[in-house]
């Protein structure tokens, strides 16, 4: 499967994953740092949630870099893959969804 996705014509599919993959893993890295800073002093909360900031903003910036040394249609697609989740989520707050979240809910 990683072969098919380094070939030539495969390339936007390596971008979509690679994107989607550092969402997620922002994501996961946004709920540790809620986790963290809930019940601590001010001042330990921020060095954690600016430490944590930051290290979601590295993430993001080394696989913008590394995509972009792959070739633009990797970078393109590795920017989709990136707002993928973040387009879902506000398609859901437009089409008003929150509502009815859960199935067994109503």
């Amino acid at each position: 499967m990683g072969t098919l996705l380094l070939l030539k014509q495969n390339r936007w599919a390596f971008g979509l994953l690679l994107g989607g993959l550092v969402s997620n893993l922002n994501f996961a890295l946004l709920y540790i740092s809620i986790d963290k800073t809930l019940g601590n002093s001010f001042k330990s909360a921020f060095i954690i949630a600016y430490g944590v900031y930051l290290a979601r903003l590295l993430v993001i910036l080394s696989i913008l870099i590394y995509s972009i040394t792959m070739g633009m249609d990797v970078f393109i697609f590795s920017v989709l893959g990136l707002i993928v989740i973040k387009v879902v989520i506000i398609s859901n707050t437009i089409f008003g969804r929150w509502g009815r979240w859960n199935f067994f809910q109503r």
